[in-house]
C-alpha cells in the first residue's frame, strides 16, 4: 500500500475522533437544560455515527483527491 494512504488513513481517524468529542460535548450542553427533551441512551449511537461520517467522508474526499498523482 501507498505510505500516503496511511497518512490519509491516520487523518481521518483523528478527524473522526474529534467529530465525535465534539458532538459528545455539545450533547452534553444539550441535556443539562430540562426544557430540551433528549434521551440521554440515544448519545453513544449519535457519536459512533459522527465518527463513521467524518471518518469515511474525509478517507474518501483524501484517496480520491489524490488517486491520479503519480510518484515521481
Amino acid at each position: 500500500m501507498d505510505s500516503n494512504f496511511y497518512r490519509y488513513l491516520c487523518r481521518s481517524l483523528g478527524l473522526g475522533l474529534a467529530a465525535t468529542a465534539t458532538y459528545l460535548l455539545v450533547w452534553g450542553l444539550v441535556t443539562t437544560h430540562p426544557e430540551i427533551e433528549v434521551p440521554a441512551g440515544a448519545a453513544p449511537m449519535f457519536a459512533l455515527y459522527a465518527f463513521l461520517l467524518a471518518f469515511v467522508s474525509n478517507l474518501a474526499l483524501s484517496v480520491s483527491r489524490h488517486a491520479g498523482q503519480r510518484k515521481h
